[in-house]
Formats: C-alpha cells, sequence, structure tokens
C-alpha cells in the first residue's frame, strides 16, 4: 500500500486478512466486552434498509474477498482527510454501499466520507469524490513521490517489508496538532519542541504473530 500514498501521508495503518470472518468475529468479540454490541447489531441490521439493499454489510464485505486492509490518513483542503484501502482478490466485484465500511468495521477503518472509489493497481481507495480523483491523478503522474520512495531514503525503510500481522506508521512531524490535543500540555509542549528538532519523524508500531501469541513493538526514527 506504501507505494500509492503519497509522501505527505500523516499516518497509515495496514493488515493482511488472513481469514476476514475471524476477524469479524474478533471485533464482535470485542464490542461485546465493552458492551456496545447493541448499537453495533442494530445499526448493521438497518443498514441495508436506509439504502434500499437487502445485503448486509457483513454480506457484501465478506464477498469481496479482502486480502489487505489498510486506513490513512492524508493532507487534503484544510486538514488530514482518511481513505480507507482494500486490496481484493478480484477488484471488479467492488460496489461501494455508503455507510457499510463505517457501520462493519468501526471508527478505525472509516474514511472520512465514503463517497467515492477508484482502483489504483491492486487497490480500492475509498474517500471523498476530490480526494480519490485527487490520488488517482497523482500516482498516474510520472513525478509521484510515493511514501514508499520516500521512507527507502530513510532508517525506517525496513519496516515496511516485516512480515506482520498489523503495521502501523505515524509522521510526527505532521501530527503535532494532534498531540497537543491528546497529550497533557507539560508533556506535549517538550515532545512538540522534540519532533520540531529534526527532519524525518516517524513513529512505527506493528504485531507479529508468534507461535499463536501476538508480540507488539514499537520503534521512533528521527533524523535531520
Amino acid at each position: 500500500v506504501f507505494d500509492i500514498l503519497p509522501h505527505t501521508t500523516e499516518y497509515v495503518i495496514t493488515m493482511p486478512m488472513y481469514a476476514v470472518e475471524e476477524y469479524l468475529n474478533s471485533y464482535v468479540s470485542y464490542l461485546e466486552a465493552v458492551k456496545k454490541i447493541n448499537d453495533y447489531t442494530y445499526l448493521n441490521a438497518v443498514a441495508g434498509k436506509r439504502i434500499g439493499q437487502t445485503i448486509t454489510p457483513r454480506e457484501w464485505f465478506e464477498n469481496l474477498e479482502v486480502q489487505e486492509l489498510a486506513v490513512a490518513s492524508i493532507p487534503h483542503d484544510k486538514g488530514g482527510e482518511k481513505v480507507v484501502l482494500l486490496k481484493l482478490k478480484d477488484a471488479s466485484k467492488m460496489k461501494l454501499y455508503k455507510g457499510y465500511l463505517p457501520t462493519l468495521l468501526g471508527e478505525l477503518f472509516s474514511p472520512t466520507f465514503d463517497e467515492a472509489f477508484c482502483t489504483i493497481n491492486d487497490w480500492i481507495v475509498v474517500g471523498s469524490k476530490s480526494l480519490v480523483e485527487k490520488l488517482a491523478g497523482q500516482v498516474a503522474n510520472e513525478l509521484f513521490f510515493s511514501l514508499k520512495m520516500y521512507l527507502n531514503q530513510t532508517l525506517a525503510a525496513s519496516v515496511t517489508k516485516n512480515d506482520v500481522s498489523v503495521l502501523g506508521l505515524v509522521n510526527m512531524s505532521r501530527c503535532t496538532d494532534t498531540l497537543r490535543h491528546i497529550v497533557k500540555n507539560e508533556y506535549s509542549t517538550h515532545l512538540v519542541k522534540g519532533i520540531k528538532d529534526f527532519n524525518f519523524n516517524f513513529l512505527t508500531f506493528n504485531v507479529t504473530n508468534e507461535g499463536g501469541r501476538l508480540k507488539p513493538a514499537f520503534a521512533w526514527y528521527f533524523e535531520n
């Protein structure tokens, strides 16, 4: 996915979908544990009726045969805008039903707008019409500078080549405003100052499956 995202991407989270049904079942179990399952069940039950469709969000998603799922925030208009990226076994099977992605997958894997989609290489990109068109045009340009090209020039190049269950990259230099909101002021001031001292600031996290046990890891890459 890194070869179709622009180098200005604020963050990206991606994970292979080895077993879609197991992932969705695990998400349901999580919602049950945090006592949010009732709203989830109701919204998924009425999602089709709201747009005149008989297929449910889960049936739609399972029929797509998603091989990898990603979400990225990309600078657009007045700020970062989220797009969801789906790597499908057969991209021609893609049909977009408004509201299905956020209803089924929750806030993390939800585009800011699910108005349109385009196919870029073997990926489906879902987002606002203007951003989807912009991304398609950028990738088609021979001068396009991708996130993969950018990372390959840095210490973080090896991160995108690892075999992991979940991988996330955050461009800290582009997320300083977000840090001010989520970190206490007495800490965020020093953190933001430290980030601004370097031209390259990437926080990475990944989860690997080692013998059936999930092992998380974090790394912070920075350089001038």
